[in-house]
């Protein structure tokens, strides 16, 4: 069974510099495949050989890989193939894309070690859809067919890290830590993203959040707090019921997130806001 830890999704921006903009590298890939599909496959390789520039981009090898493949060069298309992986081509081009583009080799050594490879990886995904508040779907492509269990991060979880999403400045929690401590008993306002919305700081909260680096796992953090105070009685669930109501509010508004502990740090969004946050 492939195990996927879900805890949020996150929509990352690639920004490209401006010459690669510029220039059209999509449109003479495209156009090559294009051909190969209608079964041109000289014209495909022509159209290719017509930009040497690109001759040893991985997307160039592939489809490479591809005409050899619609030739019966089984081996030729192998060697293409191993090539464009090295330059950088995804594996799940490779796999997802083996009975339609790459006839003849699911056979080879090379796809085996692939299909080896991603055994209990998802090829492609997860993406989510059709999202209500009771539910969601989830898309995801393997390598073979198999049973995928989506494992949705939980607040209820010890295991799982809670971080912040949609901020530049680092050390975000720590500051948001000190304004609370400066002022306990007055609301914090959060301005971000298109949002404002505002939340009551509880007896815990500035210490809980001036331990949430995003490295640690929540019962981390609720044992930080613990060793500070001096105080047994507060359990992770006096201490997880202490952050909740915050907690709820700021991942409704897509401000905080979780990831179980097992899996490295999300990428960070190519854009994102300041927070404009203080005391009103």
């Amino acid at each position: 069974m492939t195990r996927i830890h879900l805890a949020s999704v996150l929509v990352v921006v690639a920004v490209l510099p401006a010459t690669a903009l510029q220039t059209p590298y999509k449109r003479v890939h495209q156009t090559a495949l294009r051909k190969l599909l209608r079964g041109k496959v000289d014209e495909a390789l022509d159209s290719l050989a017509k930009h040497p520039d690109l001759a040893k981009d991985p997307e160039t090898l592939y489809l490479h890989a591809c005409a050899e493949a619609r030739r019966g060069n089984v081996e030729a298309a192998e060697a293409s193939l191993d090539a464009a992986l090295s330059a950088g081509l995804p594996a799940g081009r490779a796999l997802a894309g083996t009975k339609t583009l790459l006839p003849g080799l699911a056979d080879t050594a090379l796809l085996k070690r692939l299909h080896e490879r991603f055994a209990h990886v998802p090829v492609h995904g997860p993406m989510i859809g059709n999202v209500t508040p009771n539910s969601a779907m989830f898309w995801v492509r393997t390598a073979r067919a198999c049973d995928v269990e989506v494992v949705v991060a939980s607040f209820d979880d010890p295991d799982n890290v809670p971080f912040l999403v949609g901020f530049v400045a680092k050390g975000l929690h720590q500051a948001m830590a000190e304004q609370i401590r400066k002022q306990p008993d007055t609301p914090f306002q959060i301005r971000s993203q298109g949002m404002s919305y505002a939340f009551a700081p509880r007896r815990h909260t500035a210490r809980i959040l001036h331990h949430m680096d995003g490295m640690q796992s929540l019962g981390e953090i609720f044992a930080q707090v613990r060793r500070e105070t001096g105080d047994p009685e507060l359990t992770d669930d006096v201490l997880r019921a202490d952050f909740e109501p915050i907690y709820r509010k700021m991942a409704f508004a897509g401000n905080l997130m979780l990831r179980h502990k097992s899996l490295p740090p999300f990428p960070e969004p190519a854009s994102t806001q300041p927070l404009k946050g203080g005391r009103r």
